[in-house]
């Protein structure tokens, strides 16, 4: 893969992740259901990785910012797919930890 297209996958999770409002309707009941999966033992890492290509996709048909552009190859869309993934870690294992410590104590412990 060439420096440019790691480049463009880069600067694409980093437009998604530094939006708070893609934060709020997106990443964050993101990571809330595939944490929530972690805990019921049914999460799947090949499938959580279609969740943040879902992300990437959303931001080419509803953000301002992208809403006009020519979607990037699928290549691109899927490195950055996996750049948010990596990104958000560790926020998904904090929630996951917050969730079965929650399920351990008899708490309702989905957080929604």
């Amino acid at each position: 893969m060439t420096n440019e297209k790691i480049y463009e996958a880069t600067e694409i999770s980093l437009t998604l992740s530094n939006d708070g409002m893609t934060y709020r309707r997106v990443i964050k009941p993101t990571i809330l259901n595939l944490a929530r999966k972690k805990v019921q033992g049914t999460y799947r890492g090949d499938l959580a990785l279609v969740a943040w290509f879902n992300i990437v996709n959303w931001a080419f048909t509803n953000q301002n910012y992208y809403k006009n552009s020519i979607k990037p190859p699928i290549e691109i869309r899927k490195l950055a797919a996996k750049f948010l993934a990596e990104e958000w870690q560790w926020e998904l294992t904090e929630t996951y930890h917050k969730m079965l410590k929650l399920k351990k104590a008899g708490k309702p412990w989905s957080l929604r």
